[in-house]
Formats: C-alpha cells, sequence, structure tokens
C-alpha cells in the first residue's frame, strides 16, 4: 500500500495524494474498527484539513467507493491474476491458498462489520464475495475434476473464511492458511489421494 504523505517543510501545508488517505484509512480499520473511520480521524492523522480531503474526493461516499474500488483490485483482482498463472490445478490452489491466507483479514472484517451497515460496503463486498467464491469455485472444481463439488468446496471455504474473520480481528494468516489446509485435506479425501 501507499505510503503516508512526507512532512512538508516548515510554513508549507502538507500535501497528502489519494493513495495516502486510503493506506490510513485502511490501517484505521484494521487497527480500530470502522467505527473510528471518519474524514477527522483519517486527516488527523495525515496532519492534512479537510479541505484537502476534498481537494482529493467529492464526499465521503466518493471515499469509500475509492477505497472499497482499492480494496477488490489489491485483494480480489491482484490474487486472481496470480492464481492463473500458475501451470496446472494443484499449484493454482495452492498459489489462491497463499495469496487468500495473506489477505489483511482484520481490514477485511471491519469492512464486513461495516457492510452491516453502509450499503455502499455491503454492495460493494457482496459483489467481491461474489467474483471470489466463483474464481474459487473454478479453481477448487479444476482441482477435484468436478465443477459442482468444486463449488460445494468454495461455499465451505468462504464461508470458514468469513466465519474466522468475524470470530477475531487476531487471526493470523497462518491461522487462516491451517483453515485453507483443512480444506485442501478435504478436497484430497475426494479426489482419492489418501485411499
Amino acid at each position: 500500500m501507499t505510503q503516508p504523505a512526507q512532512r512538508p517543510s516548515r510554513g508549507r501545508p502538507r500535501i497528502a495524494d489519494p493513495a495516502s488517505y486510503i493506506a490510513v484509512a485502511f490501517d484505521i480499520l484494521g487497527r480500530d474498527g470502522f467505527r473510528e473511520l471518519s474524514i477527522a480521524t483519517v486527516v488527523s492523522r495525515l496532519s492534512v484539513t479537510k479541505g484537502s480531503f476534498y481537494h482529493h474526493f467529492k464526499n465521503w461516499d466518493d471515499f469509500v467507493w475509492r477505497l472499497l474500488a482499492r480494496w477488490e483490485q489489491e485483494q480480489t483482482d491482484r490474487i486472481i491474476d496470480l492464481t492463473v498463472q500458475a501451470p496446472d490445478p494443484v499449484e493454482r490452489l495452492h498459489v489462491l491458498k497463499r495469496h487468500s491466507a495473506e489477505i489483511p483479514h482484520a481490514i477485511e472484517g471491519a469492512l464486513r462489520a461495516w457492510g452491516q451497515s453502509n450499503p455502499i460496503v455491503e454492495s460493494a463486498m457482496k459483489r467481491i464475495d461474489e467474483r471470489r467464491h466463483a474464481f474459487v469455485s473454478r479453481v477448487c472444481g479444476e482441482y477435484v475434476g468436478d465443477a459442482a463439488r468444486g463449488e460445494l468446496f468454495a461455499t465451505a471455504v468462504m464461508t470458514m473464511t468469513i466465519g474466522l474473520q468475524s470470530m477475531s480481528r487476531n487471526a493470523s494468516a497462518e491461522d487462516f492458511f491451517e483453515l485453507y489446509t483443512v480444506a485442501d485435506t478435504a478436497m484430497d479425501v475426494e479426489r482419492g489421494v489418501y485411499g
């Protein structure tokens, strides 16, 4: 993610680019949750004025849309792009598992909680989940050799992921990796690896 703006020299107002606002917002979401996220907290952490915020964003909703677009690009599009480059179903599953475990899940959990009270966030997270489910279904279906079973495994994996995100803000990448390993084992049983 982008680094916050540099400190200005004496007498000059501090300038922050849009990416800095978004990076600070992600930090607030991950550390403090969505209830602490506001224009006031973002500009305070950047040491800029509210006018600076409105120089880059039309209003709060515009900021939220751009924040969510960045999240989708970094945590969905990027992972899909990396996964499809893998040469075979086994490697695709492992790439997907590794990168999915590394998602900043505390931030995503905060976004999911925020979506309960904000229709913009709810809509974006629903779209992201639908895209992810379709992609994970495809990868799992290729892995087990059955599209319908792949969809079932994708539903199970996403349900476990969302559940752990909701249960623990402190769950680590290793925790999610272990969760996905449970799903891998079930798919390996399905494929007859252990039989």
